[in-house]
Order: C-alpha cells, then structure tokens, then sequence
C-alpha cells in the first residue's frame, strides 16, 4: 500500500512523486483536531502540496485541519465550499464526518 493511498478516492492512482516530509505531515494531520473530521485530499491537492515550501505547506494543512474557522465561502451555484489561506484557495466539500479536499491552488486559477 502507498503510503498516500488513503488520501484519495478508491480508484484512483496515488500521486509517486509525494516529498516523504510532507505524506508524515499529512499522515500525522489526517484527523482535523478541533472538529475530529476525516480529511481525505485528492490527486490535485497532494500534487500541488508537495510542490510548496514547507512553511507555505504547514500553513494550509494547519489552516484545512481548524475548519470551519477560517475564511469559508459556499461557492454559488455548487455544492462546494472555499476556504481562503492568503493568497491560496481550497475547494472542498463536507459529507458527514469526511471532509474531501477537491482542489487547492492559487487565487486566480482555482476557479478555472
């Protein structure tokens, strides 16, 4: 078993290319700690976490890990949610106690 496979959807591929710092952060902060949420992450989000500095990469996992506090929007039109880190977006969406992280990028291309 990869050690991402939990991150995703079953089905789909795991990402091979993960930087080993951050899978520990994001095995050590799967289970949100102020709402005791499941956070599962996509391909995408896993993909562009691990293309970020460390500290850019703590920031948004901490940030993903206290929701609903922080800067949350329902998207219009969508069944989605946003929450605003900066100059970083994160779409996800909330189904019971799993809280999937659909996307994460910058402010102007999260929404193409």
């Amino acid at each position: 078993m990869s050690p991402v496979s939990w991150f995703t959807e079953p089905g789909v591929p795991t990402p091979t290319h993960s930087t080993s710092s951050m899978v520990k952060l994001l095995q050590k902060m799967r289970r949100s700690e102020y709402n005791k949420m499941i956070v599962k992450y996509s391909k995408q989000s896993i993909k562009f976490l691990s293309k970020q500095d460390k500290t850019t990469r703590i920031r948004i996992v901490e940030a993903i890990n206290k929701l609903p506090q922080g800067d949350v929007k329902k998207l219009q039109g969508q069944e989605n949610y946003r929450l605003r880190v900066g100059d970083y977006r994160i779409i996800f969406d909330k189904n019971g106690e799993i809280l999937y992280i659909e996307k994460i990028d910058n402010r102007g291309q999260v929404y193409k």
